[in-house]
């Protein structure tokens, strides 16, 4: 709820700042596309093999063998295929989004299926 009034004000602020609400929309397009993965639905498989980011844009699959980046707390985190995060990390490796309750217990059992494949993992 958070992230939707921010991204509204910053809609309003850049609607007074240009003049324009044409330019409001465009800003608020363009916020809203930049943060959709925090407000749609995704699905996450994890096997011994590989993680499965199933969402609205299509599947990512990411091999744990190839993690070389892992990052996450009890809310959600990053693997990745680089091993020194960059701007555009969450693009190339898979987000990971937890839920609010249930979220400790998750995390756990991804650092124990990490910890089988000798896989270090980083607090944020």
């Amino acid at each position: 709820m958070l992230a939707v009034t921010v991204i509204a004000a910053l809609g309003i602020a850049s609607a007074l700042l240009f003049e324009s609400s044409t330019a409001a929309g465009i800003a608020v397009g363009c916020m809203l596309l930049a943060n959709i993965r925090f407000f749609l639905p995704s699905d996450y498989c994890l096997d011994s093999e590989s993680i499965t980011l199933a969402g609205w844009f299509g599947t990512r699959r990411l091999p744990l063998s190839s993690i070389q980046l892992v990052r996450f707390d009890e809310r959600g985190g990053l693997l990745a295929q680089r091993a020194r995060p960059g701007p555009f990390a969450s693009l190339r490796g898979v987000p990971l989004l937890f839920p609010r309750e249930g979220g400790a217990a998750v995390s756990s059992t991804l650092r124990e299926l990490l910890a089988v494949h000798c896989i270090k993992v980083v607090s944020p």
